[in-house]
């Protein structure tokens, strides 16, 4: 495999943003043992590396160190060097959000003729997508027209030729953000949208396994390459993005749960489904909401922490949901069933 892997990771041992690294970092060199896998981080976090946390360097090939200054936080740190990695990082790269789980080989990559790719948000044209408002609250502090902008990509996971044509993207892309930043907008694709919108759309689009946004992907499961654990509110799908289970790598080992990472597929936490049309806006309802999280709370995490015991309960589960079968309608109603259910024992309750 010719391109690099880059990761991208500004923590402390306050977050557990370095265990989710170690997750997708560590997946990515079972399945590709010889693939060059490059770590870009700030100065306060390469000062981190100590104890437990050293860990992490076992997997990667080259660490490149950024100085920052002290006053900026960790999260405005790791768009910054997001947005200009392109100029700290030399040869073709595959960038990879540290929330992600490397599921097969890569290496189909090097294939790739295209300057800068990437997969769609939420697996959905824009005009489609459930949260349109928010992306265009967002970018219109940059004052262009955003309702002509088609395709809005995540920024999970970005193939980059190492050509001028992308540093120069890249060097505008960094201009946009720490403007966006001005206007208090920390994220990093509406400054990725403008850059991609004044460059005549030079993105073109990855297929959904190259980053399945696990909420809205499961169409992907069946050939996946990138398992990308965005979850809307912090409500894990998988067991591998809890901080349950980040702990526990850190308090215990990596050895003791590598087995998880690699038998991914029976770490979900519930069903998975396609989400299209109308499912996937109540797909983000509060509705749905409500009735996942208290599902989660009670059953889901229950099952962690047994060991290979773990697989086996689960298994029943996961063996109806992990091909991505379309039933996300009679789940719907379970849901909504569910959630008359509990309203009912709620006020029965709150009455007694």
């Amino acid at each position: 495999m010719k391109t690099k892997l880059l990761y991208i990771l500004s923590s402390s041992e306050a977050d557990t943003y370095l265990e989710s690294a170690l997750i997708s970092i560590y997946s990515a060199r079972f399945r590709m043992p010889d693939a060059n896998i490059t770590l870009l981080v700030d100065d306060i976090t390469n000062n981190s590396f100590t104890g437990s946390r050293k860990e992490l360097l076992n997997f990667i090939t080259e660490n490149i160190v950024v100085n920052f200054d002290i006053d900026i936080d960790f999260k405005v740190r790791s768009r910054l060097l997001k947005t200009n990695m392109r100029n700290h990082v030399s040869g073709d790269f595959l960038y990879i959000d540290c929330d992600t789980l490397i599921a097969s080989s890569l290496n189909d990559i090097d294939n790739c003729k295209f300057d800068i790719a990437a997969v769609l948000d939420g697996h959905t044209v824009l005009r489609k997508h459930p949260v349109y408002e928010i992306f265009a609250k967002q970018s219109s502090v940059f004052n262009y027209p955003f309702e002509k902008v088609e395709n809005y990509f995540s920024g999970g996971a970005m193939y980059v030729k190492d050509s001028k044509k992308t540093r120069s993207f890249f060097d505008n892309w960094h201009k946009n953000y720490k403007l966006g930043l001005q206007y208090g907008i920390s994220q990093d694709e509406p400054s990725l949208a403008k850059t991609n919108f004044d460059f005549g759309n030079i993105i073109h689009e990855l297929p959904g396994e190259w980053n399945c946004q696990i909420r809205l992907g499961s169409l992907y499961l069946k050939d996946l390459k990138i398992l990308h654990f965005w979850s809307k509110r912090n409500m894990p799908i998988s067991v591998l993005g809890t901080k349950d289970f980040h702990f526990k790598l850190r308090n215990e080992g990596l050895t003791k749960h590598a087995i998880f990472i690699i038998n991914y597929q029976y770490t979900f936490l519930e069903p998975l489904g396609l989400v299209a049309n109308e499912d996937l806006y109540f797909n983000f309802s509060p509705l749905y909401e409500e009735v996942r999280k208290r599902f989660i709370e009670e059953n889901g995490i229950s099952y962690f922490g047994n060991g290979l015991s773990f697989l086996e309960k689960v298994d029943t589960k996961v063996t109806r949901t992990r091909l991505g079968k379309l039933f996300i309608s009679v789940n719907k109603l379970i849901f909504m069933l569910e959630y008359f259910i509990f309203s009912k024992c709620t006020k029965f309750n709150e009455k007694k």
